[in-house]
């Protein structure tokens, strides 16, 4: 074993190479070994080998798969690995405590204690956001920016089905908006905000840059584009819808640091809705509850009547597993 000397025995990326490398593909390195570790060591100033069971706690519940939460399968994956490359340190570098064997990050313990260490996402985050973007942004941007939250917010489940709105879809009066397998009624705020960015042509930035504001294939939602872009048409739906998730990740989340994103938003909203028809007390019960045959269907039917392309999609512990941030 090496002496410690009250140095750096190793680094946490050379820790991770001699323990993993070649022995791992490397699709599942990137999954244990991540940026938000040695963003998390500037930040506290120790080595991820340092950290106790609370400081890995907040740290492994920050991280998300694109842009979305990890599975508890995915978590039980890490966690073991994690507890190997401790093992791997002690018997060959200095003898530490293993916080992966504390009973905090142990079976589902590790689990509760995740969840409870994730910010909750909740109506004042909202206001809160849109508070940020009006501090922050120009009116012009922040009414955008605001739209497009409050689009997934209010029911909108895709990115697709913003780009494919189109105007005769748009009730004005009642708020209701027709999309392929629903009806969505949308609040008088948000149905302002969408006329309103239709009414954009222009945009201009904090360097004085100026960008266009266009529609995609005549769609009535618009998206702020360069004025040298051209045949914006021609796009993929794909990459138009990348730029919609983007657009949010860049300019809002990363902006304020509130992890956000148009799932969360969507989802968020589908809790509320579940709250406003069952009560608190009941809706939580209902997402937590995983074995109550009575509780699951009726969460079902509720699933169902709110988007049934939700359950053709994903399983219900799935769907379960999104709101469960919000109990």
């Amino acid at each position: 074993m090496k002496e410690e000397n009250n140095v750096r025995l190793i680094t946490t990326k050379e820790l991770f190479d001699e323990v993993f490398k070649d022995k791992i593909p490397d699709r599942l390195r990137k999954t244990i070994d991540r940026p938000e570790i040695y963003e998390y060591e500037k930040e506290i100033g120790k080595d991820f080998i340092d950290m106790n069971s609370e400081e890995l706690l907040h740290l492994i519940a920050s991280y998300t798969k694109e842009d979305q939460l990890l599975s508890d399968v995915s978590y039980n994956l890490m966690f073991s690995y994690y507890r190997k490359m401790w093992n791997y340190y002690i018997e060959n570098y200095r003898v530490i405590k293993n916080p992966f064997k504390e009973e905090a990050l142990r079976g589902k313990n590790k689990l509760i204690n995740l969840r409870d260490c994730k910010i909750k996402f909740t109506k004042d985050t909202i206001i809160r956001l849109v508070g940020l973007l009006h501090s922050e942004y120009s009116t012009e941007r922040a009414n955008y920016y605001e739209c497009l939250l409050l689009l997934f917010y209010n029911g909108f489940y895709t990115t697709q089905e913003v780009i494919e709105l189109k105007e005769d879809m748009i009730d004005f009066g009642t708020g209701e908006i027709r999309l392929s397998n629903r009806t969505i009624e949308v609040s008088k705020r948000c149905l302002y905000l969408l006329k309103y960015v239709n009414s954009l042509t222009m945009l201009g930035d904090e360097r004085n840059r100026k960008y266009k504001v266009i529609p995609y294939r005549g769609g009535y939602f618009k998206f702020i584009m360069r004025e040298s872009y051209t045949d914006f048409d021609k796009d993929s739906l794909e990459k138009v819808s990348i730029r919609l998730v983007s657009t949010i990740k860049r300019d809002i989340s990363n902006k304020f640091g509130i992890h956000v994103n148009n799932s969360v938003l969507y989802y968020f909203g589908l809790y509320e809705a579940m709250v406003k028809e069952y009560g608190l007390e009941e809706a939580n019960n209902m997402i937590l509850q995983g074995r109550d045959r009575k509780s699951n269907d009726e969460f079902r039917y509720f699933i169902n009547r709110y988007n049934s392309e939700i359950l053709n999609k994903y399983k219900i512990s799935r769907v379960k597993r999104e709101l469960v941030a919000f109990t």
